[in-house]
């Protein structure tokens, strides 16, 4: 994640992603949206380090909707994440059947470790 180096920028992380959980209350606040909103911010400040808060925020908040609500899986940032779930469950059954030596050192840590790899690894996806 970029690091969010002055109060400036970090403002305006905190005001992208509480505009959108109240905007989505059915999704509210996910931990890796912290990630995507940094690397938006850091992008749009990049293009145009003279964009006034307000504009940067807007332009973040457009591409942050457009990407949660728009182009990621359904329902994996809803409070029960049932999309993320079925994924992790599928992808540990790949697992346990093609690489059961990797399952078998996986097995305590693998919902836990690939729940946050599959959140993150979508959002990489889809900001990079």
């Amino acid at each position: 994640m970029p690091h969010m180096s002055t109060t400036f920028e970090q403002c305006v992380l905190r005001n992208v992603l509480q505009t959108f959980a109240k905007q989505h209350e059915s999704i509210g606040y996910c931990q890796s949206f912290s990630y995507l909103g940094a690397h938006l911010v850091t992008l749009f400040l990049t293009s145009n380090p003279s964009a006034p808060q307000k504009i940067l925020e807007e332009n973040c908040l457009l591409v942050f909707n457009a990407l949660i609500c728009g182009l990621l899986p359904e329902q994996f940032y809803t409070g029960r994440m049932e999309s993320l779930i079925v994924d992790v469950m599928v992808f540990q059954d790949l697992i346990k059947e093609l690489l059961p030596e990797l399952y078998s050192v996986l097995f305590f840590s693998f919902f836990s470790f690939f729940s946050s790899f599959f959140l993150f690894f979508f959002l990489s996806l889809n900001c990079c």
